[in-house]
């Protein structure tokens, strides 16, 4: 009998194992998804069996870093419903909560540590008790996780918690760092984007693995460069050669202990016609320790000086005073167009764009259209 008991003991404890590995997992997959939290307090509101689960992440130094998500059942009311939704999921930032029972707002401050304060105005409806548990506490930063449901949360139930504990403080700080990667690729993307820059990721084999929206463009109108076997072809022998052998050395010195070759090269492309030439840089990506990423060993960047620059009108006006008419001449003359040429394609008269070059002229303080140039090229006006 004694025996038996042992078994089903370990039976039952191996079992409870298998689920804190399955919600450890899930905790981690998570981070690769759009709502990382959300599907971490879906993943407790289900376990535990709550009616609503909390997580605040607190600064103790800024009170405007505070952060509260809420998540609860489909139905508050009834435990015995197993399917959940996050429809009422909130996110609170900026040092304030609001109250999902009224409009109130409370600083988050003070929800810190007052424990009764939120079990009064964040519970669900109906009968239940809060439970709180401390998941991080540092010198500058504390998160806390609370549940609601019909009974406290029992020893056991703490104890899972426990293990989930050191999980539960790394999903939070590679859930910050992930969010942080994700915000300068979005820009970094933009930026790049914005300045008509065609971007080439390539592997250690000089292969093209990534490529952004301009380059996608480059490559469907230009009949000079080609990706149909997945490296970069020119139309042009000599400047291809000339292109593999940069890319060659690129890669091979992009790995840890590579030899040292220049970080950055570039080449100009010729083209047919009275075209201008394709500027292509190629730059190594170094990288300390092999990665388990895509294996990015060097990007390609290339610039097709015919395309128009691309400022908004209305970003020029609030920038420089200008009307849209000379806005409109500013960005023809940032394109390299003359007067004639602007006349012609505005369809208006010579005298009138003397006029808006004058004005344009008094109003950025400069006397000579190189300088227009240099100033709408070199302003904030492209990334708007």
């Amino acid at each position: 009998m004694a025996e038996l008991q042992k078994t089903t003991n370990v039976s039952r404890a191996e079992g409870v194992f298998d689920s804190c590995n399955a919600t450890i997992a899930t905790m981690y997959e998570g981070l690769l998804g759009p709502s990382p939290v959300n599907q971490l307090l879906r993943t407790l509101l289900a376990e535990f069996r709550a009616e609503s689960v909390c997580l605040l992440v607190s600064s103790k130094l800024l009170d405007r870093n505070n952060k509260l998500f809420r998540i609860e059942s489909a139905d508050a009311n009834s435990l015995e419903d197993s399917s959940y939704r996050d429809g009422s999921t909130k996110c609170f930032s900026g040092g304030d909560v609001v109250d999902l029972r009224d409009t109130r707002m409370a600083n988050t401050a003070s929800l810190e540590y007052d424990e009764q304060w939120v079990s009064a105005n964040y519970r669900p409806r109906g009968p239940g008790a809060s439970s709180s548990f401390l998941v991080d506490s540092r010198v500058d930063f504390r998160s806390e996780l609370w549940f609601f449901r019909r009974q406290e949360l029992s020893g056991n139930e703490f104890a899972r918690l426990e293990c989930y504990r050191p999980h539960l403080a790394q999903f939070l700080e590679l859930g910050k760092k992930v969010d942080t990667l994700r915000v300068e690729r979005d820009v970094y993307s933009c930026v790049a984007d914005n300045m008509l820059l065609s971007s080439f990721f390539l592997n250690a084999r000089g292969e093209v693995v990534a490529l952004n929206r301009n380059a996608q463009d480059l490559v469907q109108r230009e009949r000079e460069v080609d990706l149909s076997d997945g490296n970069i072809r020119l139309s042009d022998h000599v400047a291809d050669a000339k292109l593999n052998s940069i890319i060659g050395r690129a890669v091979a010195g992009s790995g840890p202990g590579a030899e040292k070759v220049p970080s950055v090269q570039v080449l100009r492309v010729a083209r047919e016609k009275d075209y201008s030439d394709l500027q292509f840089v190629v730059k190594s990506l170094r990288t300390s320790s092999p990665g388990l990423g895509n294996g990015y060993a060097a990007v390609v960047f290339a610039c097709d000086t015919e395309l128009c620059a691309t400022a908004p009108i209305r970003a020029l006006c609030e920038l420089f005073g200008f009307t849209k008419a000379e806005a409109r001449v500013a960005m023809l003359l940032t394109d390299g167009l003359d007067i004639d040429e602007i006349k012609c394609l505005l369809d208006i008269e010579r005298n009138t764009v003397r006029s808006h070059i004058r004005s344009i002229f008094s109003k950025t303080g400069v006397n000579r259209q190189a300088l227009v140039v240099r100033l709408v090229l070199k302003s904030v006006a492209q990334f708007a």
